[in-house]
């Protein structure tokens, strides 16, 4: 079994997971306020949001004055109660998982988190996934509705706009010309909650039984990206996610790819049982299926513009794979997926 993040207390990429600082003097409405002008600014400008935010010094402002303990303001506590949908992508990460985040932030009724499990799991009276009563929801909502408005790049988390899928420069542009810095849309009701490796192990690692929090939650919705797996453990191994898949000692090819089909094939018999409550996104579906699919769950309408903007969104990147790892795949789905033709032979198809 991988190693868990709840069973640490540092991530391997560095950092506390504490969301304890030194106070700031700057008011939270006034570093709010600052965050959105400068991004704002970055649309005349044509500067990068997150070079924008490095140069000015941003990062650290955002992390120390975004605080949980401050009470909502008019505009949070008005989004919050909105929120009628959790949206949860599961499986490993560079999997279109951020790919998948920015579809959602793109559009008019949807607010996205991005990453910040190590600062919400900790947190017991946050965590709806062990304990699904309204109570841990809605503080779930609430936190996550003043998180999404700050932090940076990486598992810290906090704004989509801060992460990697937004240096993409036409997603971002798209982004800014409709609205702004804004991420608290006035329209929004659905939480798409963008962690998914973390809250997945996080979820084996309590024996969380996610059928019965499906069950439980008629509000949370599940998302499975399927980008090609050569591709995935390639990405993974190339980043160092490999780390929330496989122990040390499983840091090669075969086994990173071992685990992230394990994890698909998991993932895609969920799908079987619970096809009201989840889909699946596959690298080649046609951006008007994925549109599509996303709606229908969420209860969103087909907004035109955002079609319009995601047709420039593309695909995730892709290396020629190697004669021996095709051959190492195609083994691989031949035995796990032998009784999932339809599924295995789509899998094969990237071969």
């Amino acid at each position: 079994m991988p190693r868990r993040l709840a069973e640490r207390t540092v991530n391997s990429r560095g950092g506390s997971f504490k969301d304890e600082s030194p106070p700031h003097s700057l008011h939270p409405v006034s570093c709010v306020d600052t965050f959105r002008t400068m991004f704002s600014e970055a649309i005349a400008s044509g500067t990068p949001p997150r070079a924008l935010e490095l140069k000015a010094g941003l990062r650290p402002r955002l992390t120390t004055q975004i605080k949980l303990s401050w009470p909502l303001n008019d505009n949070e506590r008005e989004l919050a109660k909105r929120i009628d949908r959790i949206v949860i992508p599961i499986g490993p990460y560079r999997n279109l998982t951020t790919l998948t985040a920015a579809i959602f932030a793109l559009h008019p009724e949807c607010v996205v988190l991005n990453h910040a499990a190590v600062r919400i799991l900790p947190r017991p009276e946050l965590d709806f996934l062990r304990d699904p009563q309204p109570k841990r929801r809605d503080a779930f909502v609430k936190a996550a509705v003043r998180l999404l408005q700050g932090g940076h790049q990486g598992y810290f988390g906090g704004s989509i706009l801060l992460s990697h899928a937004f240096e993409q420069s036409q997603l971002r542009d798209k982004y800014l010309q409709r609205y702004g810095a804004e991420v608290i849309k006035p329209g929004a009701h659905v939480l798409f909650w963008k962690d998914s490796m973390r809250i997945l192990n996080y979820i084996w690692s309590k024996k969380i039984d996610i059928e019965q929090l499906i069950a439980a939650r008629d509000d949370v919705r599940l998302v499975l990206p399927i980008r090609n797996p050569i591709s995935c453990a390639n990405s993974n191994l190339r980043t160092g996610y490999w780390d929330q898949l496989v122990p040390p000692e499983g840091q090669n090819f075969s086994k990173v790819l071992d685990r992230i089909l394990d994890i698909l094939r998991w993932g895609l018999e969920l799908k079987a049982r619970h096809s009201d409550r989840m889909i699946v996104i596959w690298e080649d579906d046609s951006i008007q299926t994925t549109l599509t699919n996303i709606a229908n769950m969420c209860d969103m309408a087909i907004d035109q513009q955002w079609a319009d903007d995601l047709c420039l969104a593309g695909q995730a990147r892709r290396r020629t794979s190697e004669d021996e790892e095709k051959q190492i795949y195609q083994a691989k789905v031949e035995q796990k997926f032998d009784k999932m033709p339809p599924i295995r032979d789509r899998l094969l198809s990237w071969v």
